[in-house]
């Protein structure tokens, strides 16, 4: 999707854009997944052109993995909520800790995709690099 191709979703009764579904390449059903090497908040950018160009809220994720980039993310508006994925898988109580002001103590998520997404992508059950607990009894 396109800024210009998001200016008619409105039409379409859209009422908000997941960006974890607008990162991919034309044609392809595959995510461009963050790696260690993606910057913080790299998808951010994207999600700012999205919201002011289809007016819709948005909801970008990519490695927003510290609650000030997130709070900060969300006071300038250029999103509208925050998706945490990985970082749930890798800390289920991250938005607790975020909460009680103990970010120093969530397991953070490393970003290298092998527990989750390079599973998923093989058809296999989700697990977690840094949480030994996900996916198991």
């Amino acid at each position: 999707m396109t800024p210009n191709s998001m200016r008619t979703i409105d039409d379409r009764g859209v009422t908000h854009v997941d960006q974890l579904d607008t990162i991919g390449i034309q044609g392809s059903t595959a995510l461009i997944p963050p790696t260690q090497e993606s910057p913080f908040g790299c998808f951010v950018p994207f999600a700012e052109r999205i919201r002011g160009a289809a007016g819709l809220p948005v909801i970008p994720a990519g490695k927003i993995w510290d609650p000030t980039l997130a709070e900060e993310i969300l006071r300038t508006e250029k999103a509208d909520l925050i998706a945490l994925s990985r970082p749930l898988l890798a800390d289920p109580d991250l938005p607790r800790k975020w909460k009680e002001g103990q970010s120093m103590l969530v397991r953070p998520c490393i970003g290298d995709n092998k527990g989750c997404l390079g599973r998923l992508y093989q058809d296999l059950e989700v697990r977690c690099s840094v949480n030994p607990t996900l996916g198991r009894v």
